[in-house]
Formats: structure tokens, sequence, C-alpha cells
């Protein structure tokens, strides 16, 4: 990976980005380039083609953008369907919309040329009920779609893990321990899902109907902390995962074997403040510190430690995207 995009937050959100940034690699880690499209709080972003959608995290939105040449030129806006759109995922002809602030999941539509073709309409209401005070309300945060059709959706608010069906309606709501607040998912190639306890500082490994087959603490989480992003690197017999903790401010690494338990493997400070984002890059690990304003890269060993690379400033990042190298090449519109 040479070319990365960068979501972030704006001034609408207390951040010091201006819109969509873009990165490259160096030899020491990541390089901020600049802003490539002025947006509000584009937090989270997903490439196709050469087409970029974003959540509007601020305004409520979901927009895009075309890239021709060196320009990224903003199509279309529309309305989310909820507040605080914060996670998006590519579902066919839609994109499915993780709404923190509404605690909603809902589907925008989108035309045969890959245009926004509508406001987003609600498939999932969250509702709010766990022991910690981030979950007195719903908060969808995450979802993705399976290879047998279904997609998952995280409610953070009530400690559930939803499936939906093909169709998209719900099908089961799958309680996970009090207080776990799920946050981030990783689905693995035999079936079983990866689900990130952000409030519980918590690693679990769900079967493909949601049965619990593992839970494990993430090494270096400490009461507080909020642990965010999942990164999965195959291992023979099995896979690594890395997760950031916003707090501590540290990256923790657990192995997940084929059979038997998680393994927490090492614990590392990130180099930054508040780990919002991480990324793996072959043997290098790019993490997003939102709130020191900079992009740091580790180097993951094979016997699972970690190790610090480089730094570069970055405004307020949240998000990491790699993109075809002739993304490299877009004009720039603040440096």
């Amino acid at each position: 990976m040479t070319a990365f995009l960068v979501g972030g937050y704006t001034a609408d959100a207390g951040g010091t980005a201006t819109g969509i940034g873009l990165a490259r690699t160096r030899a020491d880690g990541l390089e901020f380039l600049g802003t490539v499209a002025v947006a509000d709080s584009p937090s989270w972003l997903l490439v196709r083609g050469d087409r970029v959608y974003a959540v509007g995290e601020g305004d409520a939105t979901v927009s895009s953008w075309r890239r021709s040449g060196t320009e990224l030129t903003r199509e279309s806006s529309v309305a989310a369907g909820g507040e605080g759109p914060c996670h998006l995922a590519l579902d066919g002809d839609a994109l499915l919309v993780s709404c923190y602030g509404g605690g909603v999941l809902t589907r925008v539509p989108l035309r045969e040329d890959g245009s926004l073709a509508g406001d987003g309409v609600v498939l999932l209401r969250g509702s709010g009920g766990g022991p910690h005070p981030d979950q007195r309300s719903g908060h969808l945060h995450a979802s993705a779609v399976r290879r047998d059709g279904r997609a998952v959706a995280l409610d953070l608010g009530s400690d559930t893990v939803h499936l939906l069906d093909g169709s998209r309606r719900p099908e089961a709501a799958i309680a996970v321990p009090a207080g776990t607040g799920p946050r981030d998912l990783q689905l693995l190639p035999d079936g079983r899902m990866l689900v990130l306890g952000e409030l519980s500082g918590t690693l679990l490994l769900l079967s493909a109907e949601g049965e619990l087959l593992g839970e494990a603490a993430i090494p270096g989480a400490e009461p507080g902390d909020h642990a965010a992003a999942l990164g999965v690197v195959p291992l023979e017999g099995g896979f690594r995962v890395v997760t950031g903790l916003r707090g501590t401010d540290r990256i923790a690494v657990l192995d997940v074997p084929a059979a038997g338990t998680i393994a927490a493997t090492a614990s590392i400070a990130s180099g930054g403040v508040w780990p919002r984002y991480l990324l793996v890059d072959g043997d290098r690990l790019h993490v997003a510190h939102e709130r020191s304003s900079q992009l740091t890269t580790l180097r993951l060993h094979a016997d699972g430690t970690v190790q610090g690379a480089g730094s570069s400033p970055c405004p307020s990042p949240t998000h990491l995207v790699p993109v075809a190298d002739a993304w490299a090449d877009l004009r720039l519109l603040t440096d």
C-alpha cells in the first residue's frame, strides 16, 4: 500500500481537519500530504472504484465524490437517516450506515453507476440498557455483510449483536456480556466473528450464529479505557489481532487460534494520544491518533511483539483507507 485517504474531524466536531485528506508511505511510515476534498467531519470513508463515500458525522449526511484524473469532485449528499453516522459498509446496491447518535442502522440506495440514489431508510432501531453510562440509549457503531448473505450490526448501547437476513430484516438479537459495548467487528473467513468490547476492554469470538466461543481481556487495558478498531493478520493455525486502547493510549496484540482460547500476546505504547483507528499494512501497523493529530507507524514482528517506527503530523485523523497509486496524484487543496 502506498496511498491512503484519511478521514477526520473538522471544526464542527472539535477537530482541526478540513475534509478528506491524502497520505502516502515513506521509509518510516506515513506522510500526510494535505486535503483533497473539503467536507464536514468525514470520519469514516468507503472507496469503491473511482468513487469515495463519506459520512458527515456532525450534519448527519452521507456524501459521494468522484475521482477523475487529479480531481476529486463532489457529487451529492443525502440524509443518513439517523444522527451521528459513524460507519459505512457496502451492501450490493446500497450502503449500510451505522448511526451512533441516532441508534439506528440505515440503508442508503445506490444507482447502477454507484451514485447516491436517496436518503437513508431505517432498517434497525437500537435501544439502550447496559450498565455503563455510555449505554443509556442505542448506539449502532458498525456493520458488515457476510458471505452467507446476512448482515451483522453492533449496538454498543444495548450489548447486542444483530443479525439481519438477506432482505435486511432483523433476524436475531444476540446478547453479549453486560457492559461489553460492542464497537468494532471483523468477519473471519471460516464464518466466526470477532467483536471488540469498547467499554469492557475485551475481545469476543462468536460463532456464525452468535454463540460465544471465547472472550479475553485486552492486554494493557485499564479501567476507563475505550478500546477501538481491529486489525487481523492471518497466521498458520489462526489469526493475530491488534487493537487500540484510548485512554492509556496503547496498542494490544492477541492471538486467536483455530481452536482453543484467545491468548494475550503484547501491549505497547501507541506513540500518540487517542488511537482511534488502525490499519495493518504487511509488517506495518498504521495508527490514526485523533487527539494528538498524528499518524504513527509501528512494526509488527512475527513473534507478536510491536516496535515503534515513525510518526507524521495529521489533523484529527479518524480513519485510513488504502487506495490505488493513481489516487496519490490528486490535487491538494491545502497542505
